[in-house]
């Protein structure tokens, strides 16, 4: 990376450089130092090229992703509008996580009324969008309406199934304990009509969340066991054993890497909207591989 940076810093040194060459290197500079981590330097001079018409919208494209590891949603949603009005801009969902991540910082603060209109802004970005409802139903939840955050939390889920491992949960909690049964039935019906990937995370999520006891599981374990030859090994030997299994899948779930980034492979045990190492969007997957021993 040194290197090149030293080579299109002597390049731009020459005085005889051609007008469309020097452009092109000032962009290859800026790029060598995007990927530096050099991110001040990178950004002056994206800004720079960016005033080159044949090379605008590199320019900004990448001045956005500086934005983006710098966490300036604001700089970086002003970027995407410019790169709308080129018609170059990314699927408008970008824009719409960089309206969350504003509303998330508007709670934080507690300016719910902020939150919320950035969260319909999200929404008339993409519809429906699974981190608009959730941001939603945390804002319904601390202004003390909990059906509505109910509502909301499991529209998120029924849009996003990969969120069912961390928030099942809280949905449960906001359910509370006599809706709990009916709440995981129809979980399970609504899984079961999307296929047996949507049910697996279900079940998996549910054991992790210790309900391998929830009646309305017990049927969707069995199938999922069956499933899987490994799970149909170690899980024989009738009722006990069958207990044991999962509570022994519930405590290793507890420290698997829980989610993979299906863009690069980058896994962990936490849920991102953003990948922290490819800088993907809505990238991560539920994704956890339980060795039984």
């Amino acid at each position: 990376m040194e290197r090149a940076i030293r080579i299109h810093q002597n390049l731009l040194a020459r005085e005889s450089l051609a007008p469309e060459h020097r452009e092109q290197a000032l962009l290859a500079l800026a790029q060598d130092y995007l990927r530096a981590g050099l991110l001040d330097r990178a950004e002056g001079l994206f800004q720079q090229v960016s005033e080159v018409p044949r090379l605008r919208a590199s320019a900004l494209d990448a001045l956005r992703l500086v934005y983006e590891r710098q966490h300036d949603w604001q700089q970086a949603l002003g970027v995407f509008r410019q790169l709308a009005r080129i018609n170059a801009a990314p699927p408008r969902t970008v824009a719409a996580h960089y309206l969350c991540e504003l509303a998330a910082l508007a709670i934080e603060r507690g300016d719910s009324a902020a939150a919320r209109q950035l969260l319909r802004e999200a929404r008339g970005e993409a519809s429906p969008f699974a981190r608009a409802a959730l941001l939603r139903a945390k804002i319904a939840e601390t202004d003390a309406q909990p059906q509505l955050a109910l509502r909301l939390l499991r529209q998120a889920l029924g849009e996003s199934p990969q969120l069912l491992q961390e928030e099942l949960p809280h949905l449960l909690e906001l359910a509370g304990p006599q809706a709990r049964d009916g709440v995981l039935a129809g979980l399970v019906a609504q899984a079961e009509a999307h296929g047996p990937d949507e049910l697996r995370h279900l079940i998996f999520a549910a054991i992790a969340a210790q309900l391998a006891d929830a009646p309305p599981l017990r049927a969707s374990i069995d199938k999922v066991f069956s499933q899987d030859a490994t799970l149909r090994a170690v899980s024989r030997g009738g009722p006990e054993r069958y207990e044991r299994t999962a509570q022994e899948i519930g405590a290793l779930l507890e420290h698997a890497e829980k989610y993979r980034c299906i863009e690069c492979g980058f896994s962990g045990r936490s849920f991102y909207w953003h990948c922290p190492a490819c800088h993907s969007w809505a990238s991560f997957e539920a994704y956890a591989i339980v060795k039984l021993r």
